[in-house]
């Protein structure tokens, strides 16, 4: 089966790749026959990747990526997760069976989660965040969900329950008709 090569790519593809990596793959897949073996295409991908691998930019990169990572485990104070754990499986994994969401802070923990930031456990934030139907917040965005920047949450002024979590709007009045915190 012949291979296809667009020679082509996006300003986007060329943000994330960088525009010589892109000439570089384009010139190595122009050097394969029309119908490459899987080897063969196997033998081009290794020879791009040890092109990239010799390059410094590519080491800073990687530095740098490192030392991003590092201050992150410095900030949230985790370095590992125990998903064999099942407490922890429960707080890290959501099922959420096809249907996309957007995890927010409900008003009623605010307190809660400001304490964990003054104790410097801002990695604790996610024992309080509630999944909801990214419906919801851009049905409901101005009324509903506020982003708060010192948190890096939306606080979702919605009525809380701890058996069914939030309660969708009932109407598209203001949160003031709830009496929830």
């Amino acid at each position: 089966m012949p291979v296809i090569i667009f020679q082509k790519w996006d300003e986007g593809s060329q943000q994330i790749y960088g525009k010589d990596i892109l000439l570089q793959s384009l010139e190595l897949i122009q050097e394969l026959k029309d119908e490459p073996t899987d080897e063969e295409l196997a033998e081009v991908t290794n020879r791009l990747y040890q092109v990239i691998a010799e390059r410094e930019d590519y080491h800073q990169e990687l530095e740098d990526g490192r030392r991003t990572f590092k201050e992150i485990q410095d900030i949230l104070g985790c370095y590992t997760i125990d998903l064999s754990d099942e407490k922890l499986r429960q707080l890290f994994v959501t099922r959420r069976r096809g249907v996309v969401t957007l995890d927010v802070l409900p008003k009623i923990f605010e307190k809660e989660a400001r304490a964990f930031i003054e104790k410097g456990e801002k990695w604790r934030l996610v024992e309080l965040l509630v999944p909801v139907p990214i419906q919801w917040v851009s049905k409901y965005f101005s009324q509903w969900f506020v982003p708060d920047r010192d948190l890096g949450v939306y606080f979702a002024y919605l009525p809380y329950s701890s058996e069914l979590g939030l309660l969708a709007p009932k109407d598209k009045s203001s949160p003031g008709l709830y009496e929830f915190w």
